[in-house]
């Protein structure tokens, strides 16, 4: 009984101790798998596989001393204290460096195996938040494995979103690189050879051109520019959406930062869309303001609101008077005539703009924006936004045009976890760490502000899980975004109610509160690190002989008008020369048709390739494979919706000269060859 002591029974410290040694197995296993063809050639193990399997022994024997012997960690805890001021910036160096390792470094395919790479985030999380354990007695805190996982995970995520910060010329996901173009046109739409008067109708909104088409107002902007935009746009604003929630006057710094990454990854784990979290900021911001002023920058919100996506309508309105009717009163108990007016005011405001604003005010403004007032129709938006106002009988068209797959709401391969799963698992620990703190401090509510906060999380929670299984969707909790942006304002009003006592004072809270606060920090790092993975990118000499490869089809085919349905940033940043534009038939809008099975608008688009309109065609690798519903990689309706409108006549009228699949595109010319026997059968519509 020697071995038995206060952190666990023998059969525990034997379980335990086997899992350990089963993970570590594993580890190795893959790590060995990785470099057999290197042993092999060589018969010898090269230096990083000693090293790396020299760490996963290190981990595996750290942690049964942990288990077995924890006075051995005693000893080496004492002088902990030594670097006492030098504990975050070693802590950060560590994140930093393991985030290079992993995604930049020549190494990062090591790492590639599940196991392997569990392995080092498991170690490197526990050594952070042992370096950041303040308590002498204690090898570990809560306060220390909480800051080390919220340290470790928002570096790491950022370091992922980071990746994306490239010079490389083609798209790096399937509409990338179109969406680029989108948010081109408001600002930049000298960048194209196209008439004064032409028509470019793009598939995004005009509150979105405005955020992520800013860096066209520079002269000459690169792609790197832009996509390093794009990361700021995808991090910063969740980060000062928590700075703006949690604020306290004489709050301690270190804890309001550690609120600031929990929100970044709270909303990360959707992933959000950032012009709803500027309106969340917007929103937020009123809460100590005037009436007045609150007014102001409510119709504000809410207009931008409605610009960016016509779902959006009516979250400033609701934020508001959310806020106003539960928020605590600075200057003691606020009369409830008060409140009431307060939030009705700003209710009313916030939906009324959303929803009567008027087009001639929306269609100044683009004007004023882009400098061109041929430009309004340029810049509205196709089918799924609202920048052009906003009617309940438009949601039920959208809805209605498109099948709505609810099957998606359980385990699929389109998201392993199935939206509701998924939710459940990011909002379920944070949800009942909220109720519990509610319980411990002086927030009462009465039954009306009791109906708002439950009419409201369910309102968006309904309208979430609607457009979440809208074909094309379902992939992540994206579309929940009205309802995970209302529980961080939630959470921050019950931490201005007081929560932030007992938080400060964590340590010496019960164990069920510390595990389930423990759970809500873990959750939403957890999925961030789960997604997060190095991107393979070819190198520049590779990306040149592409980018020739296209400049030459363009050159020897300039006879008749040239159609890029996809990768359009490259006329963008003008990678290939000698393009007017054509407008039509972009990439995303051409799914959104096929997805609605649009026959009417796919006449035009059969009638076109028939009459051999196009001299060149530079697409996607396309193919002719129909897939099951349950299709291993997911997107199987879609995929079928794609073939069905747009490859099947392609293939069937053009024939590629060139197909690439490391730079995902596709060169086709008018039909000339004999069709091949395969397609014949697909085919026999367009003969």
């Amino acid at each position: 009984m020697k071995f038995v002591n206060k952190y666990g029974q023998p059969y525990l410290k034997v379980l335990g101790t086997g899992l350990v040694f089963y993970f570590i197995y594993r580890a190795i296993d893959q790590l060995i798998l990785y470099y057999a063809d290197m042993i092999a050639n060589t018969g010898r193990w090269s230096v990083s596989l000693i090293l790396f399997f020299s760490l996963n022994i290190l981990f595996a024997v750290l942690f049964g001393l942990y288990i077995w012997g924890i006075d051995y960690f005693n000893q080496v805890t004492r002088y902990r204290s030594k670097i006492n001021s030098l504990r975050w910036p070693i802590a950060i160096l560590i994140s930093a460096f393991v985030s290079w390792l992993l995604f930049y470094s020549s190494y990062r395919a090591v790492f590639s195996g599940w196991w392997v790479k569990s392995a080092l985030l498991i170690f490197i999380v526990l050594l952070i938040s042992w370096i950041l354990t303040t308590d002498k007695s204690k090898t570990y805190s809560f306060t220390g494995l909480t800051c080390g996982i919220l340290i470790f995970c928002s570096i790491f995520v950022f370091a992922n979103e980071l990746q994306t910060a490239v010079r490389y010329p083609f798209s790096l996901g399937w509409s990338e690189g179109n969406r680029i173009w989108d948010y081109s046109i408001l600002y930049g739409r000298d960048l194209y050879d196209v008439p004064a008067d032409m028509n470019i109708p793009v598939y995004t909104s005009a509150g979105r051109q405005s955020l992520w088409g800013i860096p066209f107002l520079l002269p000459s902007v690169s792609i790197l520019i832009v996509r390093l935009w794009n990361v700021i746009l995808n991090t910063l604003p969740y980060f000062l959406l928590g700075f703006v929630v949690f604020y306290r006057k004489k709050q301690n710094p270190g804890l309001w930062v550690l609120l600031g990454l929990w929100v970044f990854l709270f909303l990360h784990g959707g992933p959000i869309y950032t012009p709803l979290v500027l309106v969340g900021i917007l929103v937020v911001l009123t809460r100590k303001l005037p009436l007045l002023v609150s007014l102001l920058i409510v119709a504000i919100a809410s207009y931008y609101a409605t610009e960016a996506r016509y779902t959006w309508v009516f979250a400033a309105g609701m934020w508001a008077a959310l806020i106003a009717f539960l928020e605590p009163s600075q200057k003691g108990k606020q009369p409830a005539k008060q409140r009431w007016i307060r939030a009705i005011l700003l209710g009313l405001v916030g939906v009324s703009v959303g929803y009567f604003i008027p087009k001639s005010l929306d269609d100044a403004l683009i004007s004023l924006l882009s400098g061109n007032e041929n430009v309004v129709s340029q810049a509205m938006s196709v089918a799924t936004s609202g920048s052009k106002g906003f009617s309940f009988s438009n949601i039920g068209d959208i809805l209605g045009r498109q099948p709505l797959l609810w099957y998606r709401l359980l385990p699929n391969p389109t998201y392993p976890f199935g939206i509701l799963l998924g939710l459940l698992f990011l909002v379920a620990p944070l949800l009942i760490v909220l109720y519990i703190l509610a319980k411990r401090i002086p927030w009462r509510l009465t039954i009306w502000q009791k109906l708002l906060l439950v009419g409201e999380l369910l309102a968006f929670l309904a309208v979430g899980l609607i457009i979440s299984v809208k074909i094309g969707g379902g992939a992540d909790l994206h579309n929940l975004d009205m309802f995970l942006i209302t529980l961080v304002i939630l959470a921050g009003i019950i931490w201005q109610s007081g929560a932030n006592k007992p938080i400060r004072q964590i340590n010496h809270q019960g164990k069920l509160l510390q595990l389930l606060l423990l759970a809500a920090v873990v959750t939403p790092g957890l999925l961030g690190v789960i997604r997060a993975d190095f991107i393979e990118i070819p190198s520049r000499a590779e990306a040149s002989i592409y980018i020739s490869a296209i400049q030459n089809a363009v050159d020897s085919n300039n006879d008749g008008e040239i159609l890029f349905i996809d990768q359009r940033q490259l006329l963008t940043f003008h990678a290939i020369k000698n393009v007017p534009l054509v407008p039509e038939y972009e990439k995303k809008h051409l799914m959104d048709m096929a997805l609605a099975d649009d026959t009417a608008y796919f006449e035009g688009f059969i009638k076109d390739l028939q009459s051999q309109r196009f001299s060149l065609i530079l697409n996607e690798p396309s193919h002719i494979k129909f897939q099951e519903v349950d299709y291993s990689g997911g997107f199987g309706q879609e995929n079928n919706a794609w073939v069905k409108w747009v490859s099947t006549p392609l293939l069937c009228l053009y024939e590629p000269i060139e197909t690439n699949i490391t730079a995902q595109f596709e060169l086709l010319i008018p039909r000339q060859s004999a069709l091949p026997e395969e397609l014949e059968p697909y085919c026999q519509d367009y003969q």
